[in-house]
Order: structure tokens, then C-alpha cells, then sequence
């Protein structure tokens, strides 16, 4: 009961005001109080070791994240480019 109620309270609670799309800035603003933000674990380690930060473990809510990688039309693609371009289509490939 507790899981199904904080999952149905959670979906009014957590929503998005606005879309920021600098994490940096979305992560200084956190440590401000000023929200919650979605970050990579590897962008708040360190602030989370200082004390600046803290992680909250939400396995109810679903969230989609959106990864868009862009690229210059008439630039090269480096060796290092290609083989990213590489993982990840055969991990969206699931």
C-alpha cells in the first residue's frame, strides 16, 4: 500500500516547471534549494561526498530521458565519433 500510495502521490507532486538545459546550472540551483533536478549520477558524486548534495531513490516514478546527439553535416567524423554513433545504436537497438 505505501508503494502504490506514494507512487499515486508522487505523480501529482514531481513535475517539471521548466526545462533547463544546462545540468551544471541545474545542479548549482539544487544546491541553492531552488528544486529537484535529474542528473547523472556522475555529474553530483562529488557534491554528494561534500554534503551539497543528496540522491533521492524513487523506483516508482517513470520518467523518459531524451538523448539527442547532433553533429555537423559537413565535418568528419572522427574514429572516436563513429564508434559511439556505434554503441549507441546497438544499445537503442533493444
Amino acid at each position: 500500500m505505501s508503494n502504490e500510495y506514494t507512487k499515486n502521490t508522487l505523480a501529482y507532486l514531481i513535475k517539471p516547471r521548466f526545462d533547463l538545459w544546462n545540468p551544471i546550472a541545474a545542479m548549482e540551483l539544487a544546491k541553492l534549494d531552488c528544486g529537484i533536478a535529474l542528473l547523472a549520477s556522475y555529474l553530483v558524486e562529488d557534491a554528494v561526498k561534500k554534503g551539497e548534495l543528496c540522491t533521492l531513490n524513487v523506483p516508482e516514478l517513470d520518467f523518459t530521458v531524451w538523448l539527442q546527439v547532433l553533429r555537423h553535416e559537413q565535418k568528419a567524423v572522427t574514429p572516436q565519433m563513429s564508434a559511439f554513433y556505434k554503441l549507441l545504436r546497438e544499445y537503442y537497438k533493444k
